[in-house]
């Protein structure tokens, strides 16, 4: 009995690290990434649509598992995660990965794919990309981890 009480309360704790925090965003569909139908984010007790798209100046952005997100505008994010499954293409335009206060601030698991006029900038503590990364485009460059 003490143990199954243990392993509930690890569970619970464990559980709730991956709590949803105010301002957290994440897809419910494939689209733009301007699109706010593409989003919904957590106001504090339920996941709803938001009434503006996901910047630097949210919490956690998550792209979801089945979801291509597009960047097809500047796009400013910090604290970004790309599930594996997941993609965010950038056609057009510069997402920007800012250094905030967690590294890394953009963690890909899924793929990033950059088209011939996309680019991402950043820092090397910025952009971490463990799964894939497709690069359509002659010239530019992507910011590497050291």
């Amino acid at each position: 009995m003490r143990v199954a009480v243990l392993i509930i309360v690890m569970l619970v704790a464990c559980f709730g690290l991956a709590a949803q925090v105010l301002n957290d965003y994440r897809s419910v569909v494939s689209g733009n990434w301007d699109a706010l139908t593409t989003w919904e984010y957590w106001n504090g007790s339920a996941w709803v649509p938001p009434s503006v798209r996901p910047t630097n100046s949210s919490n956690i952005i998550t792209i979801r598992n089945g979801h291509t997100v597009i960047a097809t505008t500047n796009v400013s994010i910090d604290q970004a995660v790309v599930v594996v499954g997941a993609t965010l293409r950038v056609n057009s335009g510069t997402l920007t990965a800012f250094n905030g206060p967690l590294t890394p601030d953009v963690e890909v698991f899924g793929t990033l794919t950059l088209a011939s006029t996309g680019a991402v900038t950043g820092s090397a503590t910025t952009l971490w990309i463990h799964g894939n990364c497709d690069y359509e485009r002659n010239g530019g460059n992507i910011p590497l981890a050291s």
